[in-house]
């Protein structure tokens, strides 16, 4: 290069393409949810009303005669957990979280009661029976253990094992009225199975409440005629862990 030319800029062009590639690999990597674990108290509840009313229909005996069931009901139900559960959240890359309890025990213990009335009334034609849920209203203690799951986002509550809505109110069956057909339950399964958000951002939290709803519509014309709408709602409440501290000798 002669004496007082201009400096080619090739070496600052490739100083600085070095120096961009440098920043590049020392910029962090985008933000993804990687494997964690994390262990909470977890307290559950369920809470549960219907509502139903029927009449019979018009023509349902016999194509010429009414019948079906008249009268009115509503069930109430309240459910949680007797105390907290310890339990821990794991997840792996590119898997769905895993909930299971520290003890290893299966399920989460939930214990309340159902608050029934309603009175019915079955019309065959001329023939009126009157009193046909007598045995299915009151306030009837319940217990029930209920497991969690998570999967694509959600959780979801169901039934681990207990006694069936049979077992649980022996004096209510379908000889005489269908209670869980008009609550629209699951056959005689005692807690419906609902689904609920469940990101995984916030399953990371120190501290998070999932809610899960479902809507349940029975059949009305197997009484006749009429309506009936019941409405699930789970909450579950997980707080960080307290630790247990060590007394000093």
């Amino acid at each position: 290069m002669l004496p007082g030319m201009p400096r080619p800029r090739l070496f600052c062009s490739a100083a600085l393409a070095a120096a961009t590639a440098a920043l590049a690999l020392a910029a962090p990597a985008p933000a993804q949810f990687g494997g964690f674990a994390k262990t909470y108290d977890l307290r559950l509840s369920v809470a549960m009303k219907s509502s139903f009313a029927f009449q019979p229909d018009p023509l349902g005996c016999a194509g010429r005669f009414p019948g079906g069931y008249a009268g009115n009901g509503e069930e109430v139900l309240e459910m949680r957990s007797p105390r907290p559960v310890r339990v821990t959240v794991v997840r792996t890359p590119g898997s769905d979280p895993v909930l299971s309890r520290k003890d290893f025990k299966p399920g989460f213990a939930l214990a309340g009661e159902t608050r029934r009335i309603g009175d019915f009334s079955h019309v065959m034609c001329d023939d009126t029976e009157t009193g046909t849920a007598q045995g299915c209203t009151g306030r009837f203690p319940l217990e029930q253990d209920a497991q969690i799951s998570f999967y694509g986002g959600k959780w979801e509550v169901a039934t681990q094992s207990g006694p069936t809505t049979r077992e649980a109110i022996p004096s209510c069956d379908d000889t005489r009225f269908d209670w869980d057909g008009a609550v629209a339950r699951t056959g005689i399964v005692l807690l419906q199975r609902a689904q609920g958000a469940a990101p995984v951002s916030t399953l990371k939290a120190k501290s998070f409440t999932l809610r899960a709803r479902t809507v349940e519509h029975c059949d009305a014309s197997w009484f006749g005629g009429g309506s009936c709408e019941t409405e699930w709602t789970y909450k579950a409440s997980f707080r960080k862990a307290a630790r247990k501290h060590r007394r000093r000798h």
